[in-house]
């Protein structure tokens, strides 16, 4: 995952430096296996497991790039030694409300923003933001190595995906508390979905 966020530094105080503070970090994320109950169950306890998984990273993954950049020569070596994961998944931030007056975001595309030849972070590299209410996602790939088809595949399968978790989310009695929302309880997932 890639993250712009300014991460808590243990009291130190960035709020006069200037930029983004990119973390790039890999996370696996693992789905609930099907209970066999019925589609939207095992949906919905693959979104809390999920959830949870992402929540576990501690400081959203700053911790890796600092170890693998400025940690010992071992660790740097041990880290750097891991192959790259295929895929990274970038999101930019919510867009909206962040224009005022005479100004606001192009609705045009404003081009490449690098050269066809530069080589890619990752295999796929998908790219998202909210802007006007709507959540965007570019999908980059090489060419010479992918079928736009096949992409274009993807990224309808992730579509469907994306709609039943909104289906799910939206429907009436939705929601549910996990374990990292009431962390003073000490309950397991079990015990909060059977409260």
């Amino acid at each position: 995952l890639e993250g712009h966020g300014r991460e808590e530094l243990g009291g130190l105080d960035l709020s006069r430096t200037v930029g983004w503070f990119t973390s790039i970090y890999p996370v696996r994320l693992t789905p609930k296996a099907s209970t066999g109950a019925s589609p939207a169950a095992d949906l919905e306890a693959s979104l809390k497991a999920v959830k949870e998984q992402l929540r576990a990273v501690p400081q959203r993954g700053l911790g890796y790039g600092v170890l693998r950049h400025m940690g010992s020569e071992e660790i740097q070596a041990a880290l750097s030694s891991q192959p790259w994961p295929a895929v990274t998944f970038n999101y930019l931030g919510r867009f909206d409300g962040m224009t005022a007056g005479a100004f606001a975001l192009a609705r045009e595309g404003a081009g490449r923003d690098q050269s066809e030849g530069s080589p890619l972070g990752a295999e796929l590299v998908v790219n998202g933001q909210v802007a006007e209410g709507l959540l965007g996602l570019s999908w980059l790939y090489s060419a010479a190595r992918h079928d736009a088809g096949t992409i274009e595949q993807l990224a309808q399968a992730f579509a469907a995906e994306l709609a039943a978790l909104v289906a799910l989310c939206g429907a009436p009695g939705a929601g549910g508390l996990t374990p990292s929302d009431v962390p003073l309880a000490g309950l397991s997932q079990a015990e909060l979905d059977a409260l």
